[in-house]
């Protein structure tokens, strides 16, 4: 569908209705429809989304704007708490939590943390904002229900650059994977109902991150990346001075692509579900437990396992027989895998599903 000047007129009273609760909290009724009319600005027709472009095409004053994004205090965490409160409901049960990243091209140098940086919208490095942002889904419909803009280290550190763009003092570097375990921990203090949380290996990669979702009794599925390191029996460990690590007595850890090659062809089950697009997936799934490298807790010797699972395409076309092609996620199941294959393949379907989307 074709977004235009005509369908936004037909759509518009029905998004100020959706606005309204989520406002409410903002305090002062100028400040309120100050924030309606950017919203507004951001999804009306019109490729051009600063303030002064906005402005003319909403026929209001810039500064009306322009007040309300720099001088105007109030705190995202009471929006998105509305957000919470008011949209989840309307796609609920949830079938996965997913956290995930979305860039926006600038082509200044002087929008908060601005830089030249992987844009997942244009696939490549480039000049860029960046959010990291936490999605909830009930296989069809996903709906935001948290996100912080990413500050690059040398925005945190260049106190000049911070001053002049307004940035708090307050405001930190965080890694990527820290800001998706904030908002994990937020969105979870606000009542949204659990499920498993996706997320590609960038998050899948930071140990941290994993070992705070375990503790908050939630279940991960990230994808992960052939060179960690694993062992299928719990490896024998060895407590020095500060640090737990692997004995050298120990057999040596394989890498996650060994241990997939290693399945064994009754192992392999075959898997479909309807993607995003509207087609038909079919693949093959292949899942062990497994102790993960990174898992290891090196100041108290606590090793969690996890579910190593394998997707294993199936393309038997003479350009690519012979070749083995796989997408792998470390999975943590609270309650699943090794209850039965038919049960666990059902669970894992319904994650890919929810991923693909």
């Amino acid at each position: 569908m074709k977004w235009n000047s005509a369908r936004w007129q037909r759509k518009i009273s029905e998004l100020q209705r959706f606005i309204e609760p989520l406002v409410a909290d903002l305090g002062r009724s100028e400040r309120r429809e100050s924030a309606a009319l950017y919203v507004q600005g951001l999804l009306m027709p019109g490729h051009r989304k600063s303030i002064e472009p906005m402005a003319e095409r909403l026929r209001v004053d810039s500064q009306k704007l322009q007040q309300f994004i720099s001088g105007s205090p109030w705190l995202d965490r009471q929006v998105w708490q509305s957000i919470r409160r008011e949209v989840i409901p309307v796609v609920e049960p949830l079938q996965a939590w997913v956290v995930d990243e979305t860039g926006w091209l600038k082509q200044g140098k002087d929008s908060v943390g601005v830089s030249h940086q992987y844009c997942g919208a244009v696939g490549k490095q480039a000049q860029c904002q960046i959010a990291v942002e936490l999605v909830v889904t009930d296989g069809e419909v996903a709906a935001p229900v948290g996100g912080q803009l990413y500050l690059p280290q040398t925005w945190a550190e260049d106190l000049l650059r911070r001053e002049k763009a307004g940035v708090p003092k307050a405001v930190k570097f965080q890694t990527k994977p820290e800001i998706a375990g904030d908002l994990i921990e937020e969105t979870l203090a606000d009542g949204v109902t659990a499920a498993p949380i996706l997320g590609d290996s960038v998050y899948g990669n930071a140990g941290e991150l994993r070992g705070r979702i375990r503790g908050l009794g939630l279940e991960y599925f990230f994808n992960a990346e052939e060179h960690w390191l694993g062992w299928i029996h719990r490896p024998k460990l060895s407590q020095g001075p500060k640090y737990w690590t692997v004995a050298k007595t120990a057999p040596a850890g394989q890498k996650l692509r060994q241990l997939t090659e290693g399945f064994k062809p009754a192992e392999w089950h075959a898997a479909a579900w309807q993607a995003a697009d509207g087609e038909k997936r079919a693949t093959r799934l292949a899942w062990k437990e497994i102790y993960l490298h990174s898992d290891l807790d090196e100041k108290s010797g606590e090793w969690p396992a996890c579910w190593l699972v394998a997707d294993l395409e199936r393309d038997l076309s003479p350009q690519r027989f012979g070749r083995k092609e796989w997408r792998m996620a470390a999975l943590l199941v609270g309650r699943g895998l090794a209850t039965g294959p038919n049960r666990s393949l059902s669970r894992l379907c319904r994650l890919a599903q929810a991923a693909s989307r």
